[in-house]
C-alpha cells in the first residue's frame, strides 16, 4: 500500500514536468536548501525533503534489492527523455546508465547472481 502511494505520487510529479524542472535539470549545482556539505549530509537533506513531500516513506534500511529493482522497473517508464537528453549531453551523473530498461535488469541479474553466490559460500 505505502509504495503503491509513493509510486502514484511519483507518476503524477513526472507526468507534471513544467519549465522550473527543466531549470533543473540543466543547473548542475543544487540550491543550498537541496545540499549538503558531505555525501552523507546530502543525503540526508534530500532524504528530509523526500519525507516531507512523501510522509509515507519507506527507509531505505527495509527495501530489499529486489524490492527496489522492481520499483525501479515501474518508475523507468515515468521517465521524462527531454531530462534523459539534457544529463546525457553534459554527462550529469544523474542520467540515465543504460540505455534500456532490459540492460539496467541485466545488470541486476548479473548482481544478483554475485550477491547468490557470495552467500552460497558463506554457508
Amino acid at each position: 500500500m505505502k509504495k503503491a502511494i509513493v509510486l502514484s505520487s511519483l507518476v503524477s510529479l513526472a507526468i507534471a514536468l513544467d519549465p522550473r524542472d527543466l531549470q533543473r535539470a540543466k543547473t548542475k549545482k543544487p540550491r543550498a536548501a537541496w545540499r549538503g556539505s558531505q555525501f552523507d549530509s546530502m543525503s540526508n537533506v534530500l532524504n528530509g525533503h523526500m519525507k516531507k513531500m512523501f510522509p509515507q516513506t519507506k527507509p531505505c534500511s527495509q527495501w530489499s534489492a529486489e524490492e527496489l529493482q522492481a520499483l525501479q522497473t515501474q518508475l523507468y517508464s515515468f521517465r521524462h527523455r527531454g531530462l534523459d537528453e539534457i544529463y546525457a549531453n553534459v554527462s550529469d551523473n544523474r542520467r540515465m546508465l543504460h540505455e534500456s530498461l532490459e540492460a539496467h535488469q541485466e545488470l541486476w541479474e548479473r548482481a544478483n547472481a554475485k550477491v547468490s553466490a557470495l552467500r552460497s559460500e558463506e554457508r
